[in-house]
């Protein structure tokens, strides 16, 4: 544990709570500002998406990310296909064009399962093929 915390990026996390901050505090002072009472605790949707958020990055900051990689990578591929598919065929149209499945865009999610799963084949070509040869 010692370890962990020794190469902890601290820079990392204490900008993070900063943005939290400043965000939280914009959104608690635009609802507040506003005459609906749906508006002033929304600063507290916020707080709770942020916190939830601190808790996925604790376990990923102290945790060896290439084994996940390895293991999520294609099914977390084929699962965004499929939502890709899905939004062909009972996604909402805006706009003209299909690209939400109820209340997120699953195109969002795509680019960064595609990114893993490239990486993970691109660690599982052998090397060796590649080397230039020298004269």
């Amino acid at each position: 544990m010692k370890r962990a915390l020794a190469n902890f990026n601290y820079i990392s996390f204490f900008a993070m709570l900063a943005l939290i901050a400043v965000g939280t505090t914009a959104i608690w002072s635009a609802g507040n500002a506003r005459d609906l009472e749906a508006f002033h605790e929304m600063w507290i949707k916020n707080l709770t998406t942020a916190g939830i958020g601190m808790v996925i990055y604790f376990m990923l900051a102290f945790s060896d990310y290439r084994k996940i990689l390895k293991w999520t990578s294609l099914i977390s591929y084929l699962g965004a296909i499929a939502m890709l598919i899905l939004v062909l065929v009972v996604g909402d149209t805006v706009l003209g064009g299909k690209r939400w499945l109820w209340f997120f865009r699953p195109s969002e999610i795509s680019k960064i399962c595609v990114i893993m799963f490239i990486a993970i084949m691109f660690t599982q070509i052998p090397t060796e093929k590649f080397k230039l040869k020298r004269k």
